[in-house]
């Protein structure tokens, strides 16, 4: 049953509701979070326990709710979907969507359409937004399926979980929905599809689909895959012709990737001038990693006057959004007085910032430059 009470889990999340263990015996739920800011386990006694049976017969739609917990949490799924189907009879939007979604996924229950749909437009027609997307998603609607996807990966009312977010996606993707398919593709690249670990294949194939419908994310993240040569050969020229696509909308990683490839000359001619207009682009759209990178420029004089200060003011811009890299940089100018004023305790500050949450090398590379401070500064 723990699969079952799992996955009853996720609707559970959206109304709020308790699993109880009756007579003081505390039934314990592994690898599950707290129910909003209260316990989720509650205990009850006997006593309390027929009380609740008492006002669940006499119509009380809290003590319903609440014995379903309690049924639900005893493995007695027969007394809990009872319980559960009195609230929704007296009309408990909450409880109908619960029953809807249980009977629409068979939790518990045998997988019945034709009931999910009646307790799910029920909740729906009292205006439970979560309810009217399900309804619509199970309708085939693709912008509903999508959406329903975005609430399970964002667990928006319900648990996150990242097998549902999947399958609604696919649902949504297959019927040529651009966003699902990019949603569809990034769960791919990131291996949190059902299948098990990343998979490039399945990520390129739905990246692909998004990007040649004009997703500037897709067509970046296409790029990348292709620069990177993640589950297809390495192509710069692919890679640039892809990143060139999603600049065109203005998108800053895409801008930030190939001003990269203008500073090492990959499948275009190499241009510190070329590279320095893309990450000024970039840093339009405050993006990080393309601060450090005109930070570096100006710290060593590439296709720039060179100048210290405007490297400590862009090293100072990435570093504050946690760049590791530019921290590093930045308590190196603190360290011997480049651009700014000399600070052995600024330096000591920006080097432990990268050694509590930067890359094993740069932690390593901060802490030779933290022991080459005297020791009262560190």
């Amino acid at each position: 049953m723990k699969n079952i009470k799992t996955m009853i889990y996720l609707v559970l999340m959206c109304a709020g509701l308790f699993l109880l263990s009756a007579c003081t015996e505390v039934y314990e739920i592994q690898e599950l979070p707290p129910v909003g800011s209260g316990q989720f386990t509650i205990t009850v006694d006997c006593e309390e326990t027929e009380f609740l049976r008492e006002q669940a017969e006499q119509g009380d739609v809290t003590a319903q709710a609440l014995l379903f917990g309690l049924y639900l949490g005893e493995d007695n799924i027969e007394q809990a979907v009872y319980w559960l189907t009195r609230a929704s009879e007296l009309g408990n939007d909450e409880a109908q969507f619960i029953l809807g979604m249980m009977y629409l996924d068979g939790l518990g229950l045998t997988q019945d359409s034709e009931r999910a749909v009646y307790w799910l437009r029920k909740a729906a027609d009292q205006g439970l937004e979560i309810a009217q997307t399900a309804l619509l998603a199970n309708q085939g609607d693709a912008g509903a399926q999508n959406s329903l996807g975005l609430i399970y990966l964002d667990g928006q009312g319900v648990k996150r979980n990242f097998e549902q977010a999947s399958y609604w996606f696919r649902k949504s993707a297959e019927q040529g929905y651009v966003l699902a398919q990019y949603y569809l593709g990034i769960l791919y690249y990131n291996g949190q599809v059902q299948d098990g670990g990343r998979n490039f294949e399945q990520s390129e194939y739905w990246l692909r689909k998004a990007a040649e419908q004009g997703h500037a994310m897709a067509q970046y993240n296409l790029g990348f895959q292709y620069l990177r040569g993640q589950g297809l050969p390495q192509n710069y020229e692919q890679a640039e012709y892809w990143f060139r696509k999603a600049v065109v909308q203005d998108n800053a990683p895409a801008q930030m990737n190939l001003g990269l490839m203008y500073f090492h000359g990959s499948s275009v001619n190499q241009s510190y001038e070329q590279a320095e207009y893309w990450f000024r682009k970039a840093v339009e759209h405050n993006h990080s990693q393309a601060q450090y990178l005109l930070g570096l420029m100006y710290d060593f004089g590439l296709g720039v006057t060179q100048s210290y200060e405007q490297a400590v003011y862009w090293y100072r811009k990435s570093a504050e959004q946690n760049n590791y890299n530019a921290q590093n940089d930045l308590g190196w100018m603190y360290h011997n007085g480049l651009g700014v004023e000399q600070s052995y305790e600024q330096a000591a500050y920006w080097y432990r910032r990268v050694i509590a949450q930067g890359s094993p090398q740069a932690a390593a590379n901060a802490q030779v430059n933290l022991s080459n401070i005297p020791v009262q500064y560190r």
